[in-house]
């Protein structure tokens, strides 16, 4: 699997270098309120804390120490926050003094999510190649350690989807089924310490005193308790300021309200299209304190709901779309330009704008929604262009490697676009200036397919493209 890093950018001063990290940081996958009103979330590009008052994003990133950056989970507490990637790393930052700690050397697992703490200890859903499993980590004045991991339970399994605390207990949902113990234990590691609370199938999430089948919700004493739902929780919480029980899937956020009447409430995702039943772009995670409900959207930020005035407001951090970019340039005038499969950014002074494909119409949020992006006309190519270059008229170009050509379709071997106008061209067979596939290589491939892996461009200006399978005309382009 090809993995792409944040971008890093270099300032070199003499002999000393500066390091500075820009990433993308509108893909929330954890959220939490504190008790201050801050909104904490982890993204794929660090963490992001949002003050609701000020309506500001502050960022804690590699300039903090935070390595790796592709987060997954997160948890604050007054003085330290929490955070676990895809790597399967645990990290601690101290928010009054700035330091950080990392444990990074569980290489039996591949990643980590759920954090749940107790006064001194940290247990976590460890996910494996073939089978998850219970992590545990001590904890005293910031100090963290690995403990122990578990995986001897009294039921056959594969799959760890949730774990929660509840009083000295704690409980994990299996998918076969739900087991507990005491969270104080120091026998996890035995299969007679745990006990079947339900085996009727996979159980996905736990909130309080309840706990979330595929089609039910049940209470962990009384067990039948609500029929009613139609999809499988990814995230819930019981909040007491409201006594609501709450729960997201990828399109929707839930509250039941617990009273005698069990009334249900639900919030559609804003950016999924109404005339569509598909999901574009998921629901990721939320958190909710009294009427304040924050909701995470898979490259769409933080979506706030005032639950009592039913005021809706979106948030989306200032940063670029994607840590997906594989190809940089810096034009004549120092700015930085970068191109990946699904988009890329251009710089014009302190301001950095966005770019991408319409082919990725939903999938990301544009100017009129209050994020700096566009959204350009044109067919993406099969491969990841390697190439961005700025003429001598101020506009960029880049390979748009692998893709047939046929301008009239939008479909091209090379893009140029203007960041002043935005203004697109689309270089296909039309102008004699590309070539493609024409049956000579393969009978099968006539069909004008572009190959143009490289641009360069030389001393005086010209822009040069590496053509490859010019088969009609067999010109150097």
């Amino acid at each position: 699997m090809r993995k792409f890093l944040p971008l890093l950018l270099t300032l070199a001063f003499s002999t000393d270098f500066h390091w500075e990290a820009i990433t993308s940081l509108i893909n929330p996958t954890d959220v939490q309120f504190v008790d201050d009103g801050n909104i904490y979330a982890t993204t794929n590009g660090g963490v992001i804390k949002f003050n609701l008052d000020a309506q500001s994003f502050t960022e804690i990133g590699f300039d903090k120490g935070l390595w790796p950056l592709d987060l997954s989970s997160i948890y604050v507490d007054d003085i330290y926050l929490w955070v676990t990637d895809i790597d399967g790393s645990l990290q601690t930052y101290n928010i009054d003094s700035g330091t950080i700690d990392k444990i990074s050397h569980l290489d039996f697992i591949d990643s980590i999510t759920d954090l749940n703490p107790t006064e001194y200890s940290i247990f976590a859903i460890g996910h494996g190649n073939t089978q998850d499993g219970l992590l545990q980590f001590s904890r005293e004045n910031g100090d963290v350690h690995y403990e122990n991991y578990f995986q001897n339970f009294p039921v056959a399994f594969s799959q760890i989807y949730d774990i929660h605390i509840v009083e000295d207990s704690i409980y994990v949902a299996l998918d076969s089924g739900l087991i507990s113990a005491s969270v104080n234990s120091t026998s996890l590691y035995l299969s007679s310490e745990w006990k079947k609370r339900d085996s009727s199938g996979p159980i996905y999430q736990i909130a309080n005193k309840y706990y979330f089948t595929g089609d039910s919700i049940k209470h962990l004493v009384d067990k039948d308790f609500y029929s009613e739902i139609n999809s499988v929780a990814i995230g819930s919480k019981y909040d007491s300021e409201s006594s609501t029980l709450n729960w997201v899937d990828e399109a929707n956020f839930y509250e039941l309200k617990l009273d005698k009447n069990n009334e249900l409430w639900q919030f559609e995702n804003p950016f999924n299209p109404s005339e569509s039943d598909s999901v574009y772009v998921a629901i990721t995670s939320f958190d909710r304190s009294g009427d304040d409900i924050v909701i995470g959207v898979q490259n769409h930020g933080l979506t706030h709901v005032l639950r009592e005035t039913g005021q809706v407001s979106t948030y989306i951090p200032n940063s670029i779309l994607t840590n997906k970019l594989s190809a940089l340039s810096i034009t004549q005038d120092g700015n930085l330009t970068g191109v990946g499969r699904e988009g890329g950014i251009y710089q014009r002074g302190e301001r950095m704008t966005n770019f991408y494909s319409d082919a990725f119409g939903y999938d990301y949020p544009n100017w009129g929604e209050g994020y700096d992006a566009f959204k350009f006309k044109y067919k993406v190519g099969d491969y990841f262009p390697r190439s961005m270059v700025e003429s001598e008229r101020g506009t960029y170009l880049f390979n748009n490697y692998g893709q047939k050509l046929d301008a009239e379709s939008k479909s091209g071997g090379i893009i140029e676009f203007d960041p002043i106008t935005r203004d697109v061209s689309i270089f296909g067979k039309e102008d004699g200036t590309l070539d493609g596939t024409g049956g000579i290589v393969d009978s099968n491939s006539g069909s004008w397919y572009s190959q143009i892996p490289q641009l360069k461009k030389d001393i005086y200006g010209n822009i040069w493209a590496l053509n490859a399978f010019a088969e009609h005309t067999n010109q150097i382009a």
